[in-house]
C-alpha cells in the first residue's frame, strides 16, 4: 500500500508542477501582450508635441514697427463717441448673431483692438468699426 500512495503522490505533485509552470507561462504571456499593447498605443499616438518657449523671441528689426500693427484706439476715451454695432437680429447664422450680440455689449473693448484683416483701407480705425457694418461677418 505504501508504493501505491507514493505513486499517487508523485503523480499529483507532477500535475501541480505542470500547472504552476503553465500559470507562470500564461502570466509572462499576458504581461508581454499588455506591454505590446502599450507600445502599439504609444506608437499610434506619436511623440508628445514640443514644449513651447516661455519667452517670446526677439522681434525682427524694422524701419517702422508701428506700421505693422493696424490702427486702434489706445483707450475707450480716445474713441470718444462709440458707434453702434449692427443688430444681431440681421443675421440668420446663430454664431454670427452671437458675435454681434457680444460686440454690442463691449464696444469700448473692441475700439481698443486692432483688426488684422487690414480693413484700415476701408477707413476702419479699430475692430469696433468692423462690427458697425457686416464686415466682421465676412
Amino acid at each position: 500500500m505504501g508504493k501505491l500512495r507514493r505513486a499517487r503522490t508523485s503523480k499529483w505533485s507532477q500535475r501541480r508542477k505542470k500547472a504552476a509552470a503553465w500559470r507562470r507561462a500564461s502570466n509572462i504571456g499576458l504581461g508581454a501582450l499588455g506591454l505590446g499593447l502599450v507600445v502599439a498605443f504609444l506608437w499610434l499616438v506619436g511623440p508628445p508635441p514640443p514644449k513651447r518657449a516661455t519667452t517670446l523671441p526677439a522681434a525682427a528689426p524694422s524701419s517702422s514697427p508701428a506700421s505693422t500693427v493696424p490702427p486702434f484706439y489706445p483707450s475707450a476715451d480716445a474713441a470718444r463717441s462709440l458707434p453702434a454695432t449692427l443688430s444681431p437680429a440681421v443675421f440668420s447664422d446663430p454664431l454670427i448673431a452671437r458675435v454681434y450680440r457680444i460686440a454690442e455689449q463691449i464696444p469700448e473693448v473692441l475700439a481698443q483692438q486692432p483688426c488684422y484683416c487690414h480693413c484700415q483701407r476701408l477707413g476702419h480705425r479699430s475692430l469696433l468699426d468692423c462690427h458697425v457694418t457686416d464686415h466682421a461677418a465676412t
